[in-house]
């Protein structure tokens, strides 16, 4: 998931020096790429979880233990943007973490509804301005070298 990857921490990588680069680089590891099968499936099981849990009180509590998850780990990652200069200080982490991972789900079930409609160069360009939104310094490692 989103969240996963943007826990994942790589300080010594070269992510550019590009505003937002490391953020950026590290959601394109996520949702980047063709969309394969094995996205489609883990998109597909968790819908199915969604439905269930719709209709299941502890099945809705992990899904959204689940969700505050992933938007927390988003919002470390924002959080650690700003101490490394990617993102502007002042920025609400929990809230852009929030429209982050809205923005990502959404695009998920665009591409499996529509998936003709929905080429990779389009859904990477839409997550690259949702990302431009709150990224908008260089991490100072990339001033480094």
């Amino acid at each position: 998931m989103l969240g996963d990857e943007l826990q994942d921490d790589r300080c010594g990588e070269d992510f550019g020096d590009a505003p937002g680069a490391e953020l950026q680089v590290r959601c394109h590891r996520r949702a980047g790429g063709p969309v394969d099968d094995a996205r489609r499936a883990e998109f597909l099981v968790r819908r199915a979880f969604a439905d269930q849990a719709a209709h299941n009180a502890r099945l809705a509590s992990v899904q959204r233990e689940t969700l505050v998850g992933i938007r927390s780990r988003v919002t470390q990652a924002i959080t650690n943007g700003t101490a490394c200069g990617d993102v502007t200080q002042g920025i609400d982490a929990a809230d852009q973490a929030l429209q982050i991972v809205a923005f990502a789900e959404g695009l998920a079930l665009h591409t499996h509804i529509d998936p003709d409609g929905t080429p990779n160069p389009a859904i990477l360009a839409a997550l690259d301005d949702q990302l431009g939104r709150v990224c908008t310094g260089t991490c100072r490692r990339a001033q480094v070298g």
